[in-house]
């Protein structure tokens, strides 16, 4: 071969290569989240005063900087209809045309992206103080729950001479509701809200006069308002414990890796081997996290779950935050239901209405792979639903929120448009699902 043929032979050799490269970059850049940037972790740059007021230059900046977040990286523009959304947002330009304080401003926010039915998509409100009183909103109406948690005969009909109807239709109004259960927890937690009821024409600043009926007769009593306590009714630690020889318990109180999920995998793993009978992991209450942690404590169990569909939708904030290459259009993953049981172990799963996001993919995955038996409430949280939120921080506002850049699709596609995931035993609010479990076992024992 003489020098000239060995040049070319090299040049065609660089040229495959750069083919080859080129394609297998493409191939990459299309079906996978590729990432070159050093992700910028999200940093609060100022503090929100309610009172705070903005000028109409500073409404119009924030106003569209939201608009555009949520147009360029939730994944519902992608290809659904979004009627909803564009009266909504034709609302929100009419109601943000002049100055207003922050806690305006915010109301019409919560307004627009109310709209979307997401749960992950939603605009912070900081609440310092609530109502000290215990109640339920079930069946369109507000009712007084008892000392063991059951709902009472007496239903709220004013407070401070304000029907109650008043505060849910705001509330429905300001937050978004996946489904009939969001819709009960949000009339539930935010009529206690001081913001809420200030909103709705109460004057808070004195003692607050409620008004209830069991349907013979009106009473009233008196209820003041008490600092809220982030997270002081929530487990969310993670840990587990042997009941007896046949049951091991375990609570997964957040969807959290590290040293806490490794010791119970490692202490479910030696149960497994020791030919453990039942497991019950509990999830009530957990607000997610990342969705791995799920997956790992299931197949600490021998068990293969599942695989959820995903849509990722790349934006300049997804970019940000992640480091994606991509700053636009979207890739796919389809769902599988192929699973692995374990039939040597019974597994039951406790959660209600506040499982939420990645514990309620355990959820799903169990119930669409029929790994177990799911005991408690339905979730606010559809088995289908958006998520992995981005945050964001408006400019001129200070106020916080977060939005969505993910769809998922639950493993048993055939059922993306069920609301609800209901428990397969499904017990009441005053009832305990741990203690319903167990019964479930004995029973099974002892027949």
């Amino acid at each position: 071969m003489n020098k000239k043929e060995l040049i070319e032979l090299v040049c065609w050799v660089v040229f495959a290569i750069l083919v080859v490269f080129g394609l297998v970059f493409l191939y990459l850049y299309n079906n996978s989240p590729m990432t070159i940037y050093k992700p910028k972790p999200y940093t609060p740059k100022g503090r929100v005063v309610l009172q705070k007021e903005l000028t109409f230059e500073e409404i119009e900046e924030d106003r569209d900087k939201i608009i555009e977040i949520v147009e360029n990286t939730h994944p519902i523009f992608l290809n659904e209809e979004v009627e909803n959304y564009k009266k909504a947002k034709e609302n929100f330009l009419k109601e943000t045309t002049d100055s207003m304080n922050v806690q305006e401003f915010q109301i019409y926010i919560s307004k627009y992206l109310s709209s979307i039915e997401d749960g992950h998509t939603i605009v912070y409100w900081n609440e310092e103080n609530f109502l000290d009183i215990n109640w339920r909103y079930l069946n369109g109406g507000l009712f007084l729950t008892n000392s063991d948690y059951s709902v009472s005969n007496y239903k709220v009909i004013r407070i401070n001479e304000i029907p109650v109807e008043n505060i849910i239709n705001l509330i429905e109004e300001l937050f978004p509701s996946e489904n009939y259960v969001a819709k009960d927890v949000n009339n539930s937690k935010y009529s206690r809200y001081e913001q809420i009821l200030t909103l709705a024409g109460i004057d808070c600043s004195n003692e607050l006069i409620v008004t209830v009926s069991n349907g013979d007769k009106e009473e009233k009593f008196s209820a003041n308002l008490i600092k809220w306590e982030k997270n002081k009714y929530v487990d969310l630690g993670i840990w587990s414990k042997q009941l007896s020889e046949d049951i091991l318990f375990i609570r997964l109180g957040s969807c959290t890796l590290g040293k806490e999920l490794d010791k119970v995998i490692e202490d479910t793993k030696k149960a497994v081997d020791n030919s453990i009978d039942n497991v019950i992991i509990d999830v009530r209450g957990n607000p997610g996290g990342n969705s791995e942690a799920s997956t790992k404590l299931l197949e600490s169990l021998n068990m293969v779950p599942g695989n959820f569909g995903a849509t990722i939708r790349f934006s300049s904030l997804a970019s940000e935050r992640y480091g994606f290459l991509r700053k636009s259009g979207s890739i796919s993953y389809e769902p599988t239901n192929k699973v692995v049981k374990n039939e040597d172990i019974n597994l039951y799963v406790l959660c209600d209405e506040n499982t939420f996001s990645s514990a309620q993919w355990l959820v799903t995955c169990v119930k669409d792979g029929n790994l177990g038996t799911i005991v408690g409430q339905g979730s606010r949280n559809m088995p289908s639903s958006f998520g992995d939120v981005l945050v964001f921080q408006l400019k001129n506002s200070n106020l916080e929120g977060q939005v969505s850049f993910k769809q998922f699709l639950r493993p048993n596609k055939d059922k993306n448009n069920e609301r609800v995931l209901e428990p397969d035993v499904k017990i009441d609010y005053c009832e305990d699902a741990l203690t319903k479990s167990l019964k479930i076992i004995d029973e099974k024992k002892n027949h």
